[in-house]
C-alpha cells in the first residue's frame, strides 16, 4: 500500500482494506509517503522497499502524488541501470490497482508521472506507467478539506480545458473533455457547499475523464507553468494551475485570428460553458474561482 498516512488514517484505510480482503494469508506492506509532491529521494526508496518485499500487487490510495509516487516505482524497480527519464516504459513490476482519495488529477487512467527532481518537474511515461486497475470510492472525498475540494477540483478542471485548445487533440479528447467539464460544472460548487457523495462520485468520473483527455492531448501551458509555483511555493498543484489558467485563455483569444483551428478550438471550449464569446466565459470562469 503506497499512501499518505493522514489520509489513509482519516478514511479507515485499514478497517477499510480488512473488509474488502477476507484471505488471512495475504501480507500487506505499507509505505508511507512525507512529501506532499513526488519527489527522486523518496521515490527510491519506493523502490527498494518493492525490489525487496516483491508484492505481486501495489495499491496507491490517495491523491496525485501516492498515484504517481505508485506508477513511477512500478516501471523503474524492474530497471536495473539508473533512472532514465528519457526512455518509454514498457514494463512494470507487478499489477497495479489506484484508488483515488481526492477528484482532480485523473492519475488512476494516465500512462504518465509527475515527479520532481532538484525542483524541476520531470515526466516518467509509457504504456506500463498506465495502472491495470482503478476503483472509486466517493465516501473518501468526503474526508477533503475545502482546500484540497477547490485544488483538486481545478486540477481536472484545467486539464479538460488545456486539453481542448491542445495541437494535439482529437475529436475523442475533446469528447472526454467535453463530458469532464459538463459535470465539473454541475458538481463542483455543490460538492464544495454541501459534501454529498452523489456529487463527489460525479466528481471522480470528470477527473478520471480528464485524465483521459489528457493521455491523448497532454496538458498546456497553465500546466507548465504550475510545477514552478508547486516547487518554490509549496502551492498544492491545482492552486498553482488556477493562478494562470484564465490568463492563458485570453492570450489565446487575443491571438486567435493567427489560427483558424485556435478560434474554433476555443468556441468549443466557450460553448462547453454555455457562452458565446470569451468575456461570458471570462465572467462564468470568475465566479467559480471565487466561490471555491
Amino acid at each position: 500500500i503506497i499512501s499518505g498516512k493522514k489520509s489513509y488514517n482519516k478514511i479507515n484505510g485499514e478497517k477499510y482494506l480488512k473488509n474488502k480482503i477476507n484471505d488471512n494469508n495475504i501480507k500487506i506492506h505499507y509505505f508511507f509517503k512525507k512529501f506532499k509532491n513526488p519527489e527522486i529521494t523518496e521515490l527510491k526508496l519506493i523502490i527498494e522497499k518493492i525490489r525487496k518485499i516483491k508484492p505481486n500487487l501495489i495499491i496507491a490510495i490517495g491523491g496525485g502524488c501516492a498515484m504517481d509516487y505508485a506508477k513511477s516505482a512500478n516501471v523503474l524497480a524492474v530497471e536495473k541501470k539508473k533512472i532514465n527519464f528519457d526512455k518509454q516504459h514498457n514494463s512494470s513490476f507487478c499489477d497495479l490497482l489506484c484508488i483515488p482519495t481526492t477528484a482532480g488529477t485523473g492519475a488512476e487512467i494516465t500512462p504518465f508521472a509527475v515527479l520532481y527532481v532538484n525542483r524541476k518537474k520531470t515526466n516518467i511515461e509509457g504504456v506500463s506507467v498506465k495502472p491495470n486497475f482503478f476503483y472509486f470510492e466517493p465516501g473518501f472525498i468526503k474526508y477533503n478539506n475545502n482546500y484540497t475540494i477547490a485544488s483538486s477540483g481545478f486540477d481536472s478542471f484545467s486539464q479538460a480545458i488545456e486539453s481542448i485548445i491542445s495541437i494535439k487533440a482529437n475529436k475523442k479528447s475533446i469528447n472526454y473533455a467535453k463530458k469532464s467539464i459538463k459535470l465539473t460544472l454541475t458538481n463542483l460548487l455543490k460538492f464544495y457547499k454541501k459534501k454529498k457523495e452523489t456529487h463527489a462520485k460525479k466528481l471522480l468520473i470528470a477527473a478520471n475523464f480528464s485524465g483521459k483527455a489528457i493521455s491523448i492531448s497532454n496538458t498546456g501551458a497553465p500546466h507548465a507553468l504550475s510545477y514552478l509555483f508547486s516547487s518554490h511555493f509549496g502551492l498544492s498543484h491545482g492552486h498553482s494551475v488556477s493562478l494562470n489558467t484564465l490568463k492563458i485563455i485570453k492570450f489565446n483569444h487575443l491571438n486567435q485570428n493567427k489560427s483558424k483551428l485556435l478560434k474554433k478550438r476555443l468556441q468549443i471550449l466557450y460553448n462547453c460553458f454555455n457562452c458565446k464569446n470569451y468575456y461570458q466565459f471570462e465572467k462564468k470562469f470568475s465566479y467559480i474561482i471565487k466561490n471555491i
